[in-house]
């Protein structure tokens, strides 16, 4: 892509903070737009240094305005977790921002890459990939769709709840590696870097529909424990450390499925088929930079002394300060 604009929804997510750093590497102005809601403020700090990036806090089912040659939007909330804790909030997001975000690609003749879930919880998502399709289908809108499977990485939030994040912080601490009541359990999992890849590909690429889907690692709880258990010294080994139902006989439990009960992956093709997209490390290599990663950030939060009783307040974050 030649040096433009670029507009990212949900910058501030680990996938958002990861696009917009690679997008500043190729020589973009990014514009980034995030509620915080969900998304963490400290995952783009070290992004508000750049001078090519600009950053708002803002709910994108309010009207918005911005001039960009191309969009990566990101703000759809589409997995279970987000979807059953603010229901409501999910779905104006979806819907409503979703509108709004297609509309303004219209008007500005913009190209739209949207991020979704192979999982697509809750009706909002349903909503927001019939819209892009119905834009595309008859306003001649320039999207492109993009599923993703359960992102994990070096920067995910340690309160992600991930099945690959909780078992590496669990690891990081020398805790007994839990796997839940369905080790055995199915479950998608994509690493940030593929998911990145992904996205600037599809926004280069020139077919619009069906959606393509990022490179996925279709692993179980039990096969992430052993990963996990593998990376650090002190971390628990099978025979002796990881937990949950037992791995031998045991009956799989539910798979995610979306409240609707439709299937999760209609008329979807993969990366590798239409992107010519791999998996850029091994699972075992990704697991390991997540485990890592971890260990690093809770050993710099435990090096952090809490402020003195009555200590001031170091100030507000960039963000924060504009927002007010």
């Amino acid at each position: 892509m030649k040096n433009q604009r670029m507009f990212i929804t949900g910058v501030a997510s680990p996938v958002g903070a990861r696009l917009a750093a690679r997008l500043l590497d190729e020589g973009h102005e990014v514009v980034g737009v995030d509620d915080l809601s969900s998304g963490s403020w400290a995952t783009i700090r070290e992004l508000e240094r750049a001078p090519r990036f600009a950053f708002v806090e803002h709910d994108i089912a309010r009207p918005f305005r911005v001039d960009a040659d191309a969009m990566f939007h990101l703000a759809v909330p589409s997995s279970r977790r987000r979807c059953e804790n603010a229901p409501l909030d999910a779905m104006l997001a979806s819907v409503v921002g979703t509108g709004r975000v297609l509309e303004l690609a219209g008007e500005r003749a913009m190209r739209v890459v949207m991020a979704t879930s192979v999982d697509r919880w809750g009706e909002g998502v349903r909503c927001a990939e019939a819209l892009a399709v119905e834009h595309v289908r008859a306003r001649r809108v320039d999207v492109r769709l993009v599923r993703t499977g359960r992102v994990f990485g070096e920067n995910v939030p340690l309160d992600d709840g991930g099945v690959v994040t909780r078992l590496a912080i669990q690891a990081a601490r020398g805790e007994h590696l839990d796997t839940g009541p369905w080790p055995m359990r199915s479950v998608r999992v994509s690493y940030v870097d593929d998911v990145v890849e992904s996205l600037v590909r599809a926004m280069r690429h020139e077919l619009r529909l069906p959606p393509f889907v990022t490179p996925l690692f279709d692993t179980t709880p039990h096969d992430v424990a052993n990963a996990v258990a593998s990376v650090l010294a002190n971390a628990p080994t099978t025979e002796r450390g990881i937990g949950g139902a037992s791995s031998t006989g045991a009956a799989p439990g539910p798979t995610s499925m979306p409240v609707s009960g439709r299937p999760t992956m209609p008329e979807t093709l993969p990366a590798s088929l239409v992107l010519g997209l791999e998996h850029s490390v091994a699972f075992e290599t990704a697991v390991a930079r997540t485990v890592l990663a971890v260990r690093a950030r809770l050993e710099g939060l435990a090096a952090v002394k809490p402020p003195a009783p009555g200590a001031e307040p170091r100030g507000l974050p960039p963000v924060a300060q504009r927002a007010s």
